[in-house]
């Protein structure tokens, strides 16, 4: 269970790091200018219907599921890790099977997330209410 503190701080990461990731990967296609695949194959059955000038490279979809799916897992019990994990791939051959983007443009995504949720679990830790593990006394007989 959660303590208050935990949830708080969980739910600032979700917020602002899932708002903050999908900017940051709209940034990155406006910067790299790759579009879908509908522009660069042809016969594609496009099941979603895109913005003219939109771009594919980096998936702003994987990118928030693979940021979410980095702060959860530091809290949620094993089997909604898995769960949790799973949601990622769900996401991702999703966005494959409406030709949103290539595979490169998913794996790009995730891993910006994966890396900069990484990042702000590594700064801001992952629990604040939960008190450091007691050192093992390593004093033999003879210094006692």
């Amino acid at each position: 269970m959660l303590t208050i503190g935990q949830r708080k701080r969980l739910a600032i990461k979700l917020l602002g790091g899932g708002v903050g990731i999908y900017f940051a990967a709209i940034g990155i296609k406006n910067f790299v200018e790759r579009g879908r695949p509908v522009d660069f194959l042809g016969n594609v059955n496009s099941r979603e219907v895109f913005a003219g000038g939109s771009f594919g490279f980096t998936s702003g979809h994987a990118a928030v599921a693979a940021t979410i799916v980095a702060y959860t897992l530091v809290y949620l019990p094993k089997g909604w890790r898995i769960a949790s994990i799973a949601v990622l791939g769900i996401v991702a051959i999703g966005r494959l099977y409406v030709s949103a983007h290539f595979p490169l443009d998913i794996i790009g995504g995730a891993a910006l997330g994966v890396a900069v949720a990484s990042a702000i679990n590594f700064i801001f830790g992952v629990s604040p209410d939960k008190k450091p593990a007691a050192l093992p006394d390593r004093t033999t007989e003879r210094e006692k």
